[in-house]
């Protein structure tokens, strides 16, 4: 009702264009190590991350920090190398 004519107001039909609603982005990650296992010695191994968006919506990567080693009992290990960076990567929606 308008307020100063106590008039009844009729509103006019708006239209707008498709909206689509998508689910969240979804990661999937999966890691890996070669050689499985290793004995006492200068041996390398490679570690492998691979991540997968099985949602709808993009994801974009932030910065990853860099890898840390952690060794246990008289084990010692050093990072030889670094991954390249991912920061602003965009992983598609499925």
């Amino acid at each position: 009702m308008e307020a100063n004519t106590q008039a009844a107001l009729k509103p006019v039909a708006v239209t707008s264009s498709p909206v689509t609603v998508q689910q969240p982005g979804r990661l999937s990650l999966s890691a890996s190590a070669t050689p499985a296992q290793v004995s006492a010695g200068l041996q390398q191994i490679s570690l492998s991350l691979s991540v997968q968006n099985t949602g709808e919506a993009d994801v974009v990567l932030d910065a990853l920090p860099l890898p840390t080693v952690t060794s246990t009992g008289s084990a010692s290990a050093n990072g030889a190398t670094s991954p390249a960076g991912t920061a602003g990567t965009v992983l598609p929606g499925a």
